[in-house]
C-alpha cells in the first residue's frame, strides 16, 4: 500500500488576496499560476520562476524589430526584468509592512493626522489672506498636501530627531522639502509652528 501524497501547503488566504489584487494589475497572465506556497519566500521565488518561463519571445519574432531599433526579444526582456522589479517589490513591502512596531504605527499615523491638520489650517490661512509680508498679503497659493500624508512612511526610518540631535554634531539624515512632503518635514520637526511660521 503507498503513502498517502502529502500536498504543498497553499498561500495563506491573506497573502493569496493580497497576491490576486496585485497580479490584476501588474500581470493578470499569472494569475492562474499562483503558487501553492508555505511562505512569501517561497511565493516570490515560484512568481518570479513564472515569469521567467512565461516571459520568453519565441519562434521567428525573436530578431523581428517591432519598432525602431527595438526587437521582440528586447521588448520582451524589458517586460520580464519590470515585472520582476514588481515582483520583488511587493514582496518587499510586505516585509516592511510585517516589520512595523505598534509605537511606528502610531507616529505615522498621529503624523499623518498632524499634517492634515496643519494644511487646512495653512490652506484657511492663505485664503483669509492672514500670512503677511509686513504690510501685504502673502501672493503665495500654498501647496496642498492632502492626500500626500502617506510620506510619513518615508521618513520613518531614516535617522532623524530626537534620536539623532540637532546641532553641530548632527549624525542623522537630512531631507529637502519642496512641496507636498509636509507631513516628512513634522517626522523631523513634529512642533506644527515650524512650518506654520516659516
Amino acid at each position: 500500500m503507498s503513502e498517502p501524497s502529502q500536498a504543498a501547503p497553499a498561500v495563506p488566504g491573506e497573502l493569496r488576496v493580497e497576491l490576486h489584487r496585485f497580479l490584476s494589475l501588474e500581470a493578470p497572465f499569472l494569475i492562474p499560476a499562483l503558487p501553492d506556497a508555505a511562505s512569501d519566500e517561497e511565493a516570490e521565488g515560484a512568481l518570479l520562476a513564472a515569469v521567467g518561463r512565461r516571459l520568453q519571445p519565441a519562434g521567428g519574432l525573436v530578431d523581428d524589430e517591432i519598432y525602431p531599433s527595438v526587437t521582440a526579444a528586447r521588448a520582451v526582456g524589458w517586460r520580464r526584468r519590470e515585472l520582476e522589479v514588481a515582483i520583488r517589490g511587493f514582496f518587499r513591502r510586505r516585509r516592511i509592512r510585517g516589520s512595523l512596531t505598534q509605537a511606528e504605527r502610531r507616529l505615522m499615523l498621529r503624523t499623518m493626522l498632524l499634517t492634515r491638520a496643519v494644511d487646512d489650517f495653512l490652506k484657511v490661512a492663505f485664503d483669509r489672506k492672514e500670512i503677511v509680508w509686513g504690510d501685504y498679503p502673502s501672493p503665495q497659493k500654498g501647496f496642498r498636501s492632502t492626500g500626500q500624508e502617506a510620506i510619513v512612511g518615508a521618513a520613518l526610518r531614516l535617522r532623524r530627531p530626537p534620536a539623532s540631535a540637532p546641532g553641530p554634531e548632527y549624525d542623522g539624515d537630512y531631507i529637502a522639502p519642496l512641496i507636498r512632503d509636509l507631513g516628512a518635514l513634522l517626522m523631523f520637526m513634529p512642533d506644527p509652528s515650524h512650518p506654520i511660521l516659516v
